[in-house]
Parts: structure tokens; C-alpha cells; sequence
């Protein structure tokens, strides 16, 4: 019986890997350089180039090269983290570790959680997508504020019965940075039970249950930001 809450761990790490790494991969040969390039015609000003009226946008192209200090928002190449990994708690969430890699302002991650202590067995996986908006960081040219969604699939164990759900959480909430690469997330949102089902193992006469098919959440994290595209 000792062994069962060590067993718990490793599958829960093992989970935790093979939902990180397939992330990590598809971040690393997608996200591993992001370039956000203005039309040619919108570049206005690259180390000594000066843009006059009716000028030659192809004359302006070799100061790409030797220019590494660009703008956002058509006026040049961004300059995003490539991934973000992440440990915090919410629901449905539950404890969890994820990462996400970022398209620009754009972020898609994934990631799974449990209950450490509980005497259930309980565990959650998930995947999200978001975009960042409005106001400007300190430390990067991402937004502070996000809107994101999260779907997630539940699964809970006791010894009368087996629960499997699956909810869907929009959520708005903002970034605050301690240094460069590290900091926390807070966000509030809603949660929406798409789908449940129960298993008893053991049924009893005491049939009711709370239902809640839709619940305020919030949800906290602290980040570390990989590295940078420049």
C-alpha cells in the first residue's frame, strides 16, 4: 500500500511527458524563430535608411540584415519567446504543469494536473489556445492581457464509483513579471461541463449528486519563458 502514492507519481510524470513533448516539438520547428514581416512599402526607417516619398521599397531590403532592433504591428520582425513553461493551479486544471509556444501574439499549449494528497485518484489533461492583447510589457512585445480557452478531460477514481468529464473554460486574465523570463499568470473565467459520465463500481440508496454544469473559476501560474526569437 506504501507504493501507491510513488506509482501515482510516475504515471503522472510520464503522463505529463508525453503531453509536453509532442508541444515541445511542434513549438521548437514552428515557433523557434518568429519573423512578422510589414510589406516591403511599410518600412520606413532601418539603421540610416530613411524612406522619402516615392522611394525604392527593394533599396530598403539589404538593412535587414544588419538590423537586428525591429518593430510590431507592420513595422518589422517581433520579438516573442518561443516557449513558456508553466506551474500553477485551477479548475479543472487541478495542480498541473504545462508549456505553450507562441505564433506572435497567438499561443496554443497543453498540459495535465492531479491532486496530490487526495484520497481519490484524480487526474486532468488539457490543451488551450489564446491570443494576447492590449497595453505593453517591460521585458517583451507581448501583451500583458490574453483571453484563452481552455478544453479539458477529467478523471476521477474513488472506491464507489468512476467519474469522466469534460469541460470547456474561456477565460480573461493578465501576465505580471518578476524579471525578463519569469512571472505569474491570473486569470477568472467560466467553466462549462460539456460532458460526464458516472460509473459505479458500488451503487448505493443515496442517489443525489451536486450538479453544476457551469462554475466560475480562477486559475493562478507561474511562468518561465524559455528563450527568444529574434
Amino acid at each position: 500500500m506504501k507504493t501507491q502514492p510513488v506509482s501515482r507519481l510516475l504515471k503522472f510524470i510520464l503522463l505529463v511527458l508525453m503531453i509536453i513533448m509532442p508541444v515541445c516539438t511542434y513549438s521548437r520547428n514552428n515557433f523557434g524563430s518568429v519573423q512578422e514581416m510589414a510589406p516591403a512599402d511599410s518600412l520606413l526607417a532601418f539603421s540610416g535608411y530613411q524612406s522619402l516619398p516615392g522611394s525604392d521599397a527593394t533599396k530598403l531590403l539589404p538593412a535587414l540584415s544588419d538590423n537586428k532592433t525591429c518593430l510590431l504591428a507592420g513595422h518589422g520582425m517581433s520579438n516573442f519567446p518561443a516557449l513558456k513553461l508553466s506551474l500553477g493551479f485551477g479548475f479543472p486544471e487541478l495542480v498541473y504543469a504545462g508549456v505553450q509556444g507562441y505564433r506572435n501574439t497567438f499561443q496554443i499549449g497543453a498540459g495535465a494536473g492531479t491532486l496530490p494528497g487526495y484520497d481519490h485518484s484524480v487526474f486532468s489533461v488539457f490543451v488551450q489556445g489564446g491570443y494576447h492583447f492590449g497595453g505593453k510589457s517591460r521585458h517583451n512585445l507581448i501583451p500583458p492581457w490574453y483571453a484563452r480557452a481552455i478544453l479539458s478531460y477529467g478523471y476521477e477514481k474513488s472506491t464507489q464509483a468512476i467519474w469522466h468529464s469534460f469541460f470547456l473554460s474561456p477565460r480573461i486574465g493578465r501576465n505580471f513579471y518578476f524579471i525578463e523570463r519569469l512571472g505569474m499568470d491570473l486569470d477568472i473565467g467560466l467553466s462549462f461541463e460539456l460532458w460526464e459520465k458516472k460509473i459505479e463500481k458500488n451503487p448505493s440508496n443515496w442517489n443525489f449528486d451536486f450538479d453544476f454544469p457551469v462554475v466560475p473559476t480562477i486559475s493562478i501560474s507561474f511562468f518561465y519563458l524559455m528563450k527568444k526569437a529574434i
